[in-house]
């Protein structure tokens, strides 16, 4: 095995592991690989030993990486293309929303109604639509992106009625366990679920079932508490230079 498939299995077998000790079929659980600031050389690994998606945080490096391996935005298309389907899951501001438009499969940092307006509008201009997570801040935390817990439904509201925007689930980054705990981390984790079933109960929110929840340092806690969508970078691609060029 290489480097990255050694440790994609290692972590599948955690995955398996954590979804056991819940009760759960560890094939619920989807790994999404982060690979913001890694190069497309790790990028090149990562899709021979199988993965078929990237997560990323800069809508930049999303667009400049896929130019170079291909977008896959076919969402009815096997996640087995060559091409590999992007995820922008970092914070994005409207006027970097063309390079989604034109880019990503999936965005999982929805947080505003101005952002579902106008990624609605480019959409329309461009003849397609985009699976969208509503990023929700059960944290509290300032530096923190996303709609505030109660705010949720309303935004899930707005969000359902943009014709180009499919909503399929709700995100949060909660806070670090060195600062809350694991007890407050898995709280986190469980209020974004019971926001999850209550869009579930909305007009048109059927389709809002995934819980992207968990990260390297606490995705054991997330699939106790119900994750669909584990996204992890350090555990797969190793620690990350921020002073690498991301791209070289």
């Amino acid at each position: 095995m290489s480097g990255f498939s050694q440790r994609l299995h290692d972590l599948s077998q955690r995955v398996a592991a954590a979804a056991a000790t819940a009760g759960r079929d560890s094939e619920s659980i989807r790994i999404l690989p982060v690979s913001k600031t890694h190069p497309v050389a790790d990028l090149r690994e990562a899709l021979a030993a199988g993965v078929s998606e990237f997560g990323e945080n800069k809508p930049q490096e999303l667009a400049t990486k896929a130019a170079e391996l291909g977008a896959n935005l076919d969402l009815c298309a096997d996640r087995n293309e060559v091409s590999p389907r992007w995820v922008q899951i970092g914070n994005l501001q409207r006027n970097k929303a063309k390079l989604i438009v034109a880019y990503g499969a999936e965005l999982q940092s929805l947080d505003s109604a101005k952002l579902a307006q106008t990624l609605n509008r480019l959409l329309d201009q461009a003849g397609r639509t985009l699976e969208v997570m509503i990023e929700v801040n059960t944290s509290g935390e300032d530096a923190k992106h996303g709609v505030a817990p109660e705010e949720t439904l309303e935004l899930a509201r707005l969000v359902i009625d943009q014709p180009r925007l499919h909503l399929i689930g709700l995100m949060t980054v909660a806070a670090h366990i060195d600062r809350v705990g694991e007890r407050g981390v898995f709280e986190m984790f469980s209020q974004l679920a019971g926001l999850r079933e209550a869009v579930l109960g909305l007009p048109g929110g059927a389709d809002c079932r995934e819980l992207s929840m968990g990260m390297s340092g606490d995705f054991e806690l997330a699939i106790a508490a119900g994750s669909t969508c584990v996204r992890v970078g350090s555990a797969l691609f190793g620690p990350r230079d921020y002073a690498q060029k991301p791209v070289s």
